[in-house]
Parts: structure tokens; sequence; C-alpha cells
């Protein structure tokens, strides 16, 4: 879409209301939300789309899943060496202090 697209689709938005911005992770200890749905009028589905449509979402919602459980291990593992490297900065400090008395 050319940006005179973008210009226009931006009042639709504002009309529509509310819309929701999803995230994928592209780097798992940075969220970049970059796809913005537009919450959409109820549509007719056909029931035998529904139970392929179901499984699409659970299958989404597996992935999010196992992304914010990398990142939150990410995280801990960050935490945990921040962890140790101000342990290992207090027993400096506090042998630097026998030293020097």
């Amino acid at each position: 879409m050319d940006a005179a697209g973008d210009e226009a689709a931006q009042p639709a938005l504002a009309r529509e209301g509310t819309y929701i911005c999803t995230c994928y992770l592209t780097n798992l200890d940075y969220c970049h939300c970059s796809i913005v749905i537009t919450q959409e009028r109820a549509r007719l589905v056909s029931p035998e789309a529904l139970p392929l449509l179901k499984k699409q979402l659970e299958h989404r919602l597996a992935e999010v899943d196992l992304l914010a459980e990398a990142a939150k291990r990410q995280l801990q593992a960050h935490l945990d060496d921040i962890s140790r490297a101000e342990q290992a900065l207090r027993e400096r400090q506090a042998e630097d202090q026998t030293h020097g008395e």
C-alpha cells in the first residue's frame, strides 16, 4: 500500500473505533508491534470453515505462548547474570575493605 493509501486508512480506523495491535518477537527480548488489525464487524462463516478457523487460532495462541515463555526464560537468565555480577562485586568490595584495613 502506498503512503496515500495509509493516510486514507487512518480515518477509517478512527471511524471503526478501537483497533488491536498484535505483536511478534523479532528478538526474544524485543517486542515489535507493527501489525494493525482493525476490529471488524462479525461476518458469516460457513459451518465447514469453523473447525479450520478454530484450529488456526489455537495454533496461533500456542505460538504466542511459546514465544512468551522463551522471552521469560531469557529475561530470567539476564536477571540471574545481573545477580551473580552484583554478588561478585559485593565480594570484591568486601575483600578490598579487608585488605585496606
